[in-house]
Formats: structure tokens, sequence, C-alpha cells
């Protein structure tokens, strides 16, 4: 039976979500709800597709810049992540508490077989990670400079080492990863590997296609929600892009088919989807 932990969440989200956001504090208050709650609902990865009607450049630079800055732990923002207008109102993110963020800055608290995030330095030629420590100790693995890695701590105060370990490989859960792609359609080409679920008010209700979506969570370790814009769903933007929806493999349904009011937002359209989802992975994986 497939472990709970192995299942890898993906999202995806078009650059047209911030459409109706009236400035750039209301875009970061929207931001911050969407990555607060991928954290919750064990999200590995949120991918930004380009919505094909109108020019949402602006917008989903400040999609994936702000959902990547909340999932850099504190200690490597400060010396790391360059101030951009985009972050002007970062300070009022919720923190996500991902196992990264939850670790000691005292470098003798810290033992050995711990994990932490750090960036890849290069001190007298040599690499060294960046884990929030006074200084970079040295690194364990292959990567360039700038880099971001999780490593395992090696050894014991003051002479740690960072070894580097993959993001899959750790047992608990790790944050999520941004990418941006231009189309939904070659994503999900991309992803036919993939359980899909599109997620729509056009779909079959979840409660009712219950076995549906078990099967889907059973018939892959890796399961991609896709969403729809505010004024676009997920229909009208791949027919936007010259694509049928009856193209692709996947379950369409409606997470929220009762709801008391005219629309649902993204933000909680991704909520109240990732609980049925989570409840569902915890069924099947039972």
């Amino acid at each position: 039976m497939v472990d709970i932990k192995d299942i890898q969440i993906s999202i995806a989200l078009p650059s047209s979500i911030l459409e109706e956001s009236n400035d750039l504090r209301d875009a970061t208050n929207k931001i911050g709800s969407i990555g607060r709650t991928c954290a919750i609902g064990r999200v590995k990865r949120i991918y930004a597709y380009d919505d094909p009607v109108g020019n949402f450049e602006w917008q989903a630079q400040v999609l994936t810049r702000i959902l990547e800055y909340m999932d850099y732990p504190q200690y490597l923002r400060r010396r790391h992540l360059p101030l951009r207008k985009e972050l002007a109102h970062a300070g009022s993110l919720p923190p996500l508490r991902t196992p990264p963020h939850q670790v000691p800055s005292d470098p003798r608290q810290v033992n050995e077989g711990d994990h932490r995030e750090g960036i890849i330095v290069q001190v007298n030629n040599d690499l060294h990670i960046d884990v929030g420590f006074k200084s970079p100790i040295p690194f364990d693995g292959t990567g360039k400079k700038g880099e971001r890695h999780a490593v395992r701590i090696l050894g014991s105060h003051p002479n740690h080492r960072g070894l580097a370990v993959s993001r899959e490989h750790l047992k608990m859960y790790w944050g999520y990863q941004v990418e941006r792609v231009k189309t939904l359609s070659g994503l999900l080409k991309d992803c036919n590997t993939h359980s899909i679920i599109f997620t729509s008010r056009k779909g079959k209700s979840a409660a009712s296609s219950w076995d549906d979506l078990l099967r889907a969570v059973r018939g892959s370790v890796n399961l991609l929600l896709i969403f729809g814009g505010p004024r676009r769903g997920i229909f009208e933007i791949l027919e936007a892009e010259g694509k049928s929806p009856n193209a692709f493999e996947g379950s369409v349904l409606n997470f929220f088919p009762n709801q008391g009011t005219l629309t649902l937002r993204t933000e909680e359209a991704i909520l109240s989807s990732l609980a049925v989802v989570n409840l569902a992975i915890a069924m099947a994986t039972s």
C-alpha cells in the first residue's frame, strides 16, 4: 500500500488569479492565503501557467515571487533574497511553520542527523552552504553557488557539515516549489503520468464521485489538481489555447457543489479541494 508521505500533490494556477485584486496589498493577502493553504495541504509543487486571454505578466511575477518568498526559511531571506517591489507588503504574510522553518538558530542546539535548508556559497574556492549559522558550513554534494538545497547535518558543533539530500527522500513535509509554465495544455502533456483532477463547477460532485477520487489517488503517487481563474474556468482557458478539454484524461470534480455564494474565490476553492483530497488520501492509504 502507498504511504501517505509518498504521494506528491501538485496544483496548477493561472496567472490571472490576481485579476480582481485591487492593489499589491490585496494581491499579497490573497497569495499569502494560497501559500499557507498549500503548506497545510502538503502541496509539493505549485505551477503558475499563463492565461492566454490577456496580459498577466505582472500578476505572474507577483504570484511566483511571493510564493517563493513564503517558502524560504526566515534565516535565509535577509542574506539571499533581494528586495523587490513585489515584496513591499511581505511583512503581512502568514508564516508557513513547515519543518525547515522550525529549526534552532544556535548551532550548539543542532545535532547530527538534523535537516536544514541552505544556500550554496563559495569559500576559498570550496563549496559551503549557508544554513542560518553565523558562518557557512562545508557542503558535501554537487551544486552551484546560489542554489538552494536541503541538507542533513553531519558531525557536531563546531564541526558541522551539510550533506546534500533530496526533498523527495525526506520523510517529513519540506514545503513546496514554484514553477512557471507557459500553457496549461503543455503542462497537462508533460504531466501525463499524473492522476489529474480538474476542479470545476461543471464537474460532478466529489461526494457522488468519491470512488473516482479514490481511484485517482491510488492510481499514481503524483496527483495534480488544476484550478481556473476568477473570470475563466479551466474549460475556457483550454479553449482559448485552441485545445479541447476532452483531449486530456482526468476527473472533472466539483469540490463545493452546494456553495451558498454566487462565486467561489480561487483561494477558497484551493482550501476546500485540498481538504477533501487530504481526506481521500488518508482513506486510500489507511
